[in-house]
């Protein structure tokens, strides 16, 4: 007799599908179309995610965004979205045409110069119910000394956490909306200058939260 799975369907994580990518190169630096994309991966609820309790913290776990603390299943859960996509893209900002795809990032070399976006966005299942957009403004606040500011016309958070390339940090930008939220963390060889920054989290959000 075949044994029967009781467990509740919570979530399904995939890759998202080749030429779906919610960013590239071109979207980012656009006299870029080369660079290194690490295929983004999507969350999705399943079947029984209404059967699949979950709570976010009271107090933030200042480890890494999004400063929860709760594995990452168990986030998507206690956030009450609908979806999650998760990714990472880097580029040479001088490059033109080229570059690999799907590749680990390398080291860099003091003659390489790289930016990059560490991103993530949540798509709430019917509005922000659970006050997720609330707690990451804080969490920013708290573990990343995060300001407010506005970039591209929406409100944020611009926080600093440690780059991946360097002994500076890295910036992190986190945008909410009462549809979803992003959390960007932009990172280089050098820092990133405002105005490119500016640009790279309007391009970025523009396509990430949900219309």
């Amino acid at each position: 007799m075949t044994p029967v799975d009781a467990s509740p369907h919570c979530l399904v994580r995939s890759e998202v599908p080749f030429g779906q990518e919610p960013l590239t190169f071109e979207t980012l630096w656009p006299v870029n179309d080369g660079g290194i994309l690490q295929q983004p991966t999507q969350a999705v609820a399943g079947r029984d995610i209404a059967q699949c309790p979950g709570t976010l913290p009271a107090e933030p776990s200042c480890h890494e965004p999004p400063w929860t603390g709760l594995a990452p299943d168990d986030f998507f859960i206690a956030s009450g979205s609908r979806r999650l996509v998760e990714g990472s893209i880097t580029a040479d900002p001088r490059a033109g045409p080229g570059g690999a795809r799907g590749s680990p990032r390398a080291t860099p070399t003091p003659a390489v110069v790289e930016q990059s976006v560490d991103f993530a966005a949540l798509e709430f299942a019917a509005g922000d119910r659970r006050r997720v957009g609330e707690f990451l403004e804080d969490a920013a606040t708290r573990c990343a000394n995060a300001a407010p500011a506005v970039i591209g016309g929406r409100f944020a958070m611009v926080g600093r956490v440690p780059s991946h390339y360097r002994a500076g940090s890295a910036q992190i930008v986190v945008v909410t909306d009462p549809r979803g939220a992003v959390w960007l963390v932009v990172d280089g060889t050098s820092t990133v200058a405002r105005s490119d920054r500016d640009r790279i989290v309007t391009a970025a959000a523009d396509r990430l939260l949900p219309d």
